[in-house]
């Protein structure tokens, strides 16, 4: 994170959309029209626009210094749930650069059917996630880019102040990326074992603070995540930010690690 950040960031994860939402047990939309309606367009399910409001429930009660720079992206289920949070003498600022991970030849389908598809690009995908693009689906990579330069203009544009970012959930695993010094393989683990308290949830909030007891620090050293709607799927508490270095031994013995290491596939025929 660029030096002279807002010393408290707000990321804001989207409700759920209504392509996210109208899944049966399978995974297979119920509903086929959903196809018929690009990702930038779906709007809030109703469960969405209760966890937007929760959202700023959350946001109203627990940050009462008023935010100075407000971002969203420019899709639909994004700007519903910025509204939604109610907050005072918003002014938002509309970013082309918060969009959504793009799916390609994968956009538009239920998470049974990615699934189904993304096992032909099994071996890219177990490399490292966080690379990857199956069905020239855009990278993490790719989007935690774009997402650089989107922390720039914040540092820019907020003069020190709070700002807040809603986005997809998508989007806010990249910033995550980039705030948490995550490197590639961290990125792959965490998504691999998902632990119940480390999934992103629609309407889930990610609070970053540099402020400590002694002080303000250059870069965010705590974050708190809240699922306001159901906190049992967050920590709810504020867990430090430490950033890994390693000495020249340590990066020869990483490199050795065999977890590091997925194993081959067989050659086929």
């Amino acid at each position: 994170m660029p030096n002279g950040a807002p010393f408290e960031l707000v990321i804001v994860c989207a409700g759920e959309a209504q392509g996210d939402g109208q899944e049966n047990n399978d995974g297979f939309l119920e509903n086929t029209e959903v196809l018929r309606l690009h990702p930038l367009y779906q709007p809030l399910t109703d469960a969405g626009r209760r966890q937007a409001k929760s959202a700023g429930s959350w946001i109203r009660e627990n940050e009462s210094n008023r935010i100075g720079l407000h971002l969203v992206s420019d899709e639909n289920a994004c700007l519903e749930t910025a509204g939604l949070l109610g907050l005072p003498d918003a002014l938002w600022q509309i970013e082309s650069d918060l969009r959504a991970r793009e799916w390609g030849e994968l956009e538009a389908l239920s998470s049974a059917e990615r699934r189904r598809l993304i096992e032909r690009f099994e071996r890219d995908v177990w490399a490292n996630e966080f690379f990857a693009r199956p069905g020239n689906v855009e990278s993490m990579a790719q989007v935690a880019l774009r997402c650089s330069a989107l922390l720039h203009l914040v540092v820019n544009q907020s003069h020190m102040r709070r700002a807040i970012i809603v986005c997809k959930v998508s989007v806010a695993w990249a910033l995550r990326v980039l705030i948490e010094h995550l490197s590639s393989s961290e990125y792959s683990r965490i998504r691999h074992e998902r632990h119940d308290k480390d999934v992103l949830h629609p309407g889930q909030i990610l609070l970053y603070s540099r402020q400590e007891e002694g002080g303000r620090n250059d870069e965010y050293t705590r974050v708190c995540s809240v699922c306001p709607w159901n906190t049992d799927l967050s920590p709810n508490e504020w867990i430090s930010i430490q950033r890994k270095f390693f000495s020249n031994e340590e990066l020869l013995t990483r490199a050795q690690d065999p977890l590091r290491r997925p194993p081959l596939f067989p050659k086929k025929g």
